[in-house]
């Protein structure tokens, strides 16, 4: 069974301190990266602490996010009125388009957004 952990705060209360040591002690956890349009700070690790975009790239990837939602959601109504034909080849699409999302990211690497 999975969970999801939510450790929120405001800027500078110890969230990152928190989460490092749960990781450490229960290495089980998984970390979620955030992305900002914020600078890094000392010390920060682009991919590793948040991905740093440019306002643009944010912008498109919110766009791109926005859309694949809405593809589910038309996929999730095909589902539900039992055409699963149609549903197969909507959720292949899907599909094959995280692939190539996830593919570009990884390819974009630690230089995405800068």
């Amino acid at each position: 069974m999975s969970c999801v952990l939510v450790v929120t705060g405001p800027s500078g209360v110890g969230k990152g301190t928190l989460i490092r040591g749960l990781m450490a002690r229960l290495g089980d956890l998984e970390l979620s990266v955030s992305a900002t349009t914020r600078s890094a700070r000392p010390g920060e690790r682009d991919g590793v602490d948040y991905h740093f975009l440019s306002p643009e790239e944010f912008e498109r990837r919110r766009r791109v996010a926005e859309q694949e939602l809405e593809a589910r959601r038309e996929f999730e109504h095909v589902v539900v009125n039992d055409r699963l034909e149609d549903a197969l080849e909507q959720l292949a699409a899907i599909v094959s388009a995280e692939l190539r999302r996830c593919a570009a990211a990884k390819g974009a690497g630690a230089h995405a957004g800068r």
